[in-house]
């Protein structure tokens, strides 16, 4: 799989949210049937070697993928935006890739990348500040249902408001979300829920040694089940 050429199809789009434009790119046909909006986890931007290839592996099956930055990366910063802010760059990162493919943001299916993910899924379900957002479905690589080591700390009280259909896709070592506790929480989405499960993963789908797999064997096996899921969503 190639990697993508970081600058050739960058786009900066003014947004309500601050003076700093949303920074993202499209890949696939824009016409597309079916697009994913992505969203990178803490620690990485947009071209996050696992976003590259859930990138490649969905515009091979012939879907549309945007990606954006959020606002700390765009400035070369580390530490992630508050969460207000982090918030309003997903809703209205959301909205640029409705408006940009032309269709509704109920057209999109949306999700990302650990934090990422997380927040598309609150955008999704909304809250006491903010409507939901609708959206076609959710795809949500390495949630992070607790922060390490806290597992009484579970972040999923908006999961009751999730009413579309969400994969999960999680590593079975993953100290931010263990099999029984997403499995648990993800009972109060109302919508179907998919999993796809990487034997021996961490959060960073890496698996030991032992496993026989790499952590590249298993970024593939995340796109093979992103694609095959996505196709399987209504048009």
């Amino acid at each position: 799989m190639s990697e993508p050429d970081h600058e050739a199809e960058e786009h900066l789009t003014a947004i309500a949210d601050g003076e700093v434009p949303l920074q993202w790119r499209y890949d696939g046909d824009v016409t597309a049937d079916r697009v994913v909006v992505l969203a990178h986890g803490a620690g990485t931007d947009m071209y996050a070697p696992v976003l590259n290839v859930l990138m490649t592996k969905l515009t091979d099956a012939g879907i549309g993928v945007f990606r954006f930055n959020y606002r700390y990366k765009s400035l070369g910063r580390r530490a992630p935006d508050r969460p207000a802010v982090l918030w309003a760059t997903t809703q209205s990162a959301v909205k640029v890739a409705a408006d940009y493919t032309a269709r509704d943001t109920g057209k999109l299916i949306v999700g990302g990348r650990s934090m990422g993910g997380r927040y598309m899924s609150m955008v999704a379900a909304g809250d006491e500040e903010h409507a939901p957002t609708p959206v076609a479905g959710l795809l949500l690589a390495g949630y992070p249902l607790y922060p390490p080591g806290k597992p009484d700390n579970v972040r999923d009280a908006h999961f009751a408001a999730i009413t579309c259909p969400t994969l999960f896709i999680q590593g079975t070592r993953d100290p931010m979300g263990s099999v029984d506790a997403l499995t648990a929480a993800a009972t109060g989405i109302s919508g179907t829920v998919a999993w796809c499960w990487l034997p021996d993963a961490d959060h960073g789908f890496k698996p030991r040694k032992s496993s026989g797999r790499s952590q590249s064997d298993c970024f593939v096996m995340a796109g093979d089940a992103a694609a095959t899921w996505v196709q399987s969503q209504p048009r």
